[in-house]
């Protein structure tokens, strides 16, 4: 909040200063006001999410992508704790955490969803990219996001999906997976 009331509104205005006021420009200017306002008058009311903590023996991860999308509410953040610690003592290997969501929510990138702080990407460096995959493998880190609390599991390869929804439904888990062709080279996991 410091920095939009200290040095971006200062900066706009010196901006405006210096251009042509045309009508279109006047009517621009006016709309970035509006939301600057906004923004300024409602940014307590904004959501504040969790960062995700750093790598520990009790957290083993690693991360990739931007470190400003490491957000989310404290269900996603426990749910990756139990995933990732669980994947560890199965493999040995860390799993690695993409896209969450922003410190203060919003929409990030492309994503149709990470817009309540309940998603997370997670890549299996291990499993390999649909459909060259370990398919053993990616079954079994499936069943484990399930156990550890996700309700939804995207991922792009049918066998895999067939086969850890009919193990859900076999061991009354209550999350499940969804095809999505889109995640060829990592899993989403929601909560919620």
């Amino acid at each position: 909040m410091r920095y939009t009331e200290e040095t971006l509104i200062p900066q706009l205005e010196e901006f405006l200063k210096n251009i042509p006021l045309t009508p279109r420009i006047n009517a621009s200017t006016e709309l970035a006001k509006i939301a600057v306002e906004y923004v300024v008058q409602n940014y307590n009311t904004f959501p504040v999410f969790t960062a995700l903590p750093p790598s520990d023996d009790e957290f083993p991860h690693y991360t990739y992508g931007n470190p400003k999308r490491k957000f989310g509410q404290s269900e996603i953040i426990e749910v990756l704790k139990t995933v990732c610690l669980a994947y560890f003592h199965l493999t040995g290997n860390k799993l690695w955490i993409g896209d969450m969501q922003l410190e203060h929510g919003g929409r990030i990138g492309t994503h149709v969803s990470h817009k309540l702080g309940l998603d997370a990407d997670i890549d299996v460096i291990e499993v390999g990219d649909v459909p060259n995959i370990n398919r053993p493998l990616a079954i079994n880190t499936a069943q484990i996001f399930l156990q550890s609390g996700a309700t939804l599991v995207f991922y792009a390869d049918h066998n895999v999906v067939n086969t850890v929804n009919e193990w859900a439904l076999e061991n009354e888990i209550k999350g499940h997976l969804s095809h999505e062709p889109d995640h060829t080279k990592h899993f989403h996991l929601r909560v919620g």
